[in-house]
Order: C-alpha cells, then sequence, then structure tokens
C-alpha cells in the first residue's frame, strides 16, 4: 500500500511537470507562428496544438517509464540530477531512431519534464518518507 502511496505522488508530480511544459510549448507556438508572416496558423491555433500534442505524446512515457522510473531510483536512493536526466531523454532516444524531428523534440521535453518532477520530488520528498518501515521485532 505504501509504494502505491509514493507511485501516486510521483506520477502527480510527473504529469504536472509534463502540463507546465506543455503550456511552455504552447507559448513557444504562440511566438513562432508569429514571427512569420505567412504562417499557417494562428498564434492563438499554433498555442493550442503544440499544447494538445505535447500532452498527447507525453503521457505515456511519463505515466509508464518516467514516473515508475524515478520511485525506482528514490527507493534505491539513486535519485540525482544524472539520473533524472537520463530517464527524461530515453524515450526521445528511442523515438530519435525512427523520427528525428520529433525525437529532438521528445529530448528537449522529456528532459525538462524529468527535471521539474525531480525538482517536486526532492522539495515535497521531506513530508513523504520513501524509507521502508523496518519491522518490529526483526533485532
Amino acid at each position: 500500500m505504501r509504494i502505491l502511496r509514493q507511485l501516486l505522488f510521483v506520477e502527480i508530480s510527473g504529469l504536472l511537470s509534463l502540463l507546465i511544459v506543455a503550456v511552455g510549448m504552447s507559448v513557444y507556438g504562440a511566438i513562432d507562428s508569429t514571427r512569420y508572416a505567412d504562417s499557417l496558423l494562428s498564434p492563438a491555433e499554433s498555442a493550442k496544438l503544440m499544447f494538445g500534442y505535447t500532452l498527447i505524446i507525453g503521457f505515456l512515457p511519463v505515466f509508464f517509464i518516467g514516473s515508475p522510473g524515478y520511485l525506482l531510483l528514490l527507493r534505491k536512493h539513486l535519485a540525482r540530477w544524472p539520473h533524472a536526466l537520463s530517464l527524461g531523454v530515453l524515450p526521445g532516444f528511442l523515438v530519435l531512431a525512427f523520427e528525428p524531428s520529433l525525437g529532438f523534440w521528445a529530448i528537449i521535453c522529456g528532459s525538462f519534464v524529468a527535471l521539474l518532477t525531480h525538482v517536486m520530488c526532492s522539495h515535497l520528498g521531506t513530508k513523504i518518507s520513501f524509507n521502508p518501515t523496518p519491522l518490529r521485532g526483526a533485532d
């Protein structure tokens, strides 16, 4: 039961990080669309598109790879910046072999999601113990 609570905490942190990155990508999409006079999309349409695609494409890697992997790092006391970053860019490197432009964006977004998740879990981790409870009478 305790590990499920910890997984829920890390999943919420990961999905909140994905939401923050999706907002950032939508701002980038809106700004990028205003740079070109002959853009096919308005800034608002571009922002919606970037926000939606970032959430849709990023949900499965965060939910099934990033958060469970980060929980494993926390439980093994290996949750450090380089490990969290490598966990975030791993799906992007897998996509890079098949679609370079999408893989590039997945690496960038995945690194920001991983680092934001690491920040959220390290600051709030003092309130939730990630150490297993010792058994009574095992002395």
